[in-house]
């Protein structure tokens, strides 16, 4: 079985400032071996963008299943599936 591990959120964080930072960067245009080399770097960042993607959806689904839990812990009594959703 493969293990993958999940990419803590403050670390999706600050690869996302280094990418951006990255994108708004100015290059010479008019020089090949920087364009290539910008283009190669590129090619990296969008690879590692889909991961990153899916590590941010898999702690937004922690945080929603978390949080929805909560309410249901405290609404014992009430704790009907269409009366928690109502509430949230």
């Amino acid at each position: 079985m493969i293990s993958i591990s999940t990419i803590p959120a403050d670390q999706i964080l600050r690869e996302c400032q280094t990418i951006q930072a990255f994108l708004e960067a100015d290059y010479p245009a008019d020089n090949p071996a920087a364009c290539d080399t910008r283009g190669r770097d590129l090619e990296t960042y969008m690879a590692r963008t889909g991961k990153m993607l899916a590590d941010a959806k898999h702690w937004r689904d922690q945080f929603v299943n978390s949080a929805i839990m909560a309410k249901v812990s405290n609404k014992k009594a009430h704790a009907t599936p269409a009366n928690i959703w109502r509430k949230i």
